[in-house]
């Protein structure tokens, strides 16, 4: 088992309280811009709620873990592990879990919509992937490519293995940080019919970190997974 880094408690409590902030602000000008009444929410308004959500969550947390990089000392290269020396191994078993994640993700991710059809539920898939289905302009389509591939996972990775699991191990709960944190992942989704299939995918990355101690592995896995799922909407679109 690799050797995880070790945060000061007090300074991840206020990354998180501050993205929590953020997240509640963001909330709120969702809320006034959402239509009420029942109403259909245009394809255009659609983009523009994903755009002030993008920005309140992923690029305040790019800032906020900007800052707690500093006040630990790091720069974005260490604690991602782009210089360790064991990082070419781990890319490589993270290309393997990518291989592995997609097809059984997928599997449990049908089987979640089957039974939630069963339970007469209707399975309706995330938001940001309604609001894709609902644009054909290809700058909007490149702008959630870039947010999916490449500023999603650095951001959730960072917060949900590279800071939230370890802090947790680190009060001496190691089973409720690698599955605790797993389904939080899955959860913080939102949404019924990919909870499963990404608590998995959750627990695949948690334990490439585990493994290797260089966070650039679960990212890595986490940009491959997305580029997939996104290509497949594309062509599922086309």
């Amino acid at each position: 088992m690799a050797h995880l880094r070790t945060w000061k408690l007090e300074t991840m409590l206020k990354l998180f309280l501050w993205l929590f902030l953020c997240l509640g602000i963001g909330g709120s000008v969702l809320a006034l811009l959402h239509p009420g009444g029942g109403k259909e929410t245009s394809s255009g308004l659609k983009f523009i709620m994903f755009l002030i959500g993008n920005l309140t969550f992923q690029g305040a947390a790019l800032l906020l873990i900007q800052w707690f990089l500093k006040e630990h000392d790091l720069g974005w290269r260490e604690a991602l592990g782009w210089w360790d020396q064991e990082r070419f191994g781990a890319l490589g078993m993270a290309v393997v879990t990518a291989l592995v994640a997609l097809p059984v993700a997928m599997l449990l991710g049908n089987l979640s919509a089957e039974c939630m059809e069963w339970l007469s539920m209707h399975p309706e898939p995330q938001a940001a992937v309604r609001t894709l289905q609902s644009t054909s302009s290809w700058s909007q389509r490149l702008y959630f490519a870039a947010v999916a591939i490449g500023i999603a996972p650095v951001v959730e990775e960072f917060l949900f293995r590279g800071v939230l699991f370890p802090s947790v191990r680190q009060l001496g709960y190691p089973k409720v940080a690698f599955w605790g944190t797993s389904l939080l992942f899955g959860a913080f989704h939102g949404s019924l019919v990919t909870f499963i299939p990404l608590t998995f995918l959750a627990v695949l990355l948690t334990g490439l970190y585990e493994r290797t101690g260089v966070l650039l592995a679960p990212i890595l896995t986490h940009s491959l997974f997305n580029a997939a799922n996104f290509a497949w909407l594309l062509m599922m679109d086309s």
